[in-house]
């Protein structure tokens, strides 16, 4: 972080120090092994648990996205992750029913073992500096920096609060259960002008990281011990860093030397034998815990995809990402996803029409359980 952002940003404010160094999640302090402490079992196979695990049932391994549809919690739950990430647009028109929908999920997976990684977005428009971007108008995703701090503070404590205390019944500790990121795939406009209608983020580099430390406090006060994230990587970026486009060298470096916070975040798409190197680089840079909440494969520039070409890509390319550093690896995603770019759309371990759980599925499937044994 750099000296003096907080004294500048927050003074005034009654919060805690942001410049202190901040606890992780105690699962992952403690070494928590992978298979979770129940205080009872799963009922079977896609069926919930009654009671709530102590902890989730794996520290290593997480997916992307989840529905209402109680097909998709099963195929969850049987394929033995323990996290699963959600994106919630703090602000925007109807955001408190989705973050309700967040809630009740969040509470049926719990019992399973399951917790929450949750992505934010801001998207207040009564609280938005627009100066230099597209304008809020324009767009239909992707966050923007907070004119009032204190607002934007008190919207984060409103989202994270509700879900903290729906994952905190019967004596859980939220902090074992939530971690909380600001922004995805943050390519601040300053380092990548112009600004545009499609992009995770419309502001600076300097907004991002002002956004961060107000984010990060606001989720201290409300647990020490839920972890805070930088929004990820992209891997389109981090091809640039490994061509050595300054652009991508100077923000990624900015990015994991000043975002003081519990996790960083790298995606892993694009050519498996590059996974490795992508991972050593962000490794080199940042030593707290390390996520990758978006890995999918195979290449499509480079592999003609099939669905049995998706399950050899797998489990290399989970695998790699884990040995050379990821605490926390997703697949993404769970299921596919329509609304996402056309090369995307097939990611997803089961077939949205049909339900069908493609051989990539057990691939997955199969990869926890032995790791889990280990």
């Amino acid at each position: 972080m750099r000296k003096g952002r907080v004294s500048t940003m927050l003074a005034g404010l009654m919060v805690l120090s942001c410049t202190m160094a901040t606890p992780a999640p105690r699962a992952a302090r403690s070494g928590r092994p992978a298979a979770h402490e129940a205080s009872g079992d799963l009922a079977g196979p896609g069926l919930l648990a009654d009671s709530v695990p102590a902890a989730p049932r794996s520290q290593q391994w997480g997916i992307v996205d989840i529905g209402v549809d109680m097909r998709a919690q099963e195929a969850l739950v049987d394929l033995g992750v323990g996290w699963v990430r959600v994106g919630l647009k703090l602000g925007e028109k109807g955001w408190t029913n989705k973050l309700a929908k967040i809630r009740q999920i969040a509470a049926e997976l719990q019992r399973a073992g399951v917790g929450v990684w949750l992505t934010l977005f801001h998207r207040d428009p009564t609280n938005i500096l627009e100066n230099g971007t597209v304008g809020y108008a324009a767009t239909q995703r992707g966050g923007f920096p907070p004119a009032n701090p204190d607002r934007y503070q008190a919207l984060v404590e409103k989202a994270v609060g509700r879900l903290a205390r729906t994952l905190g019944r019967n004596g859980r500790d939220p902090g074992d259960w939530l971690i909380v990121q600001f922004g995805n795939e943050v390519n601040p406009r300053d380092f990548f002008p112009p600004d545009r209608a499609v992009r995770f983020w419309h502001g600076t580099g300097d907004q991002y990281l002002d956004m961060v430390v107000l984010g990060h406090e606001a989720v201290k006060r409300i647990d020490p011990d839920i972890g805070v994230a930088l929004g990820g990587i992209s891997s389109g970026s981090m091809e640039q860093v490994q061509q050595g486009v300054s652009a991508a060298v100077s923000w990624n470096d900015r990015l994991l030397a000043e975002g003081n916070t519990d996790w960083a975040d790298v995606h892993l798409r694009h050519d498996l034998d590059q996974v490795g190197g992508k991972v050593g680089w962000v490794r080199r840079r940042w030593s707290g815990l390390l996520a990758a909440t978006e890995i999918a494969g195979p290449d499509p520039r480079v592999v003609t995809w099939s669905e049995q070409a998706q399950a050899d890509d797998l489990s290399p390319r989970m695998r790699t990402a884990r040995r050379r550093g990821v605490d926390l690896a997703f697949w993404a995603s769970l299921i596919e996803n329509p609304n996402v770019a056309p090369i995307f759309r097939r990611e997803g371990l089961i077939e949205r029409d049909t339900w069908r759980r493609k051989p990539a599925f057990g691939k997955y499937q199969r990869l926890i359980a032995r790791e889990s044994e280990n």
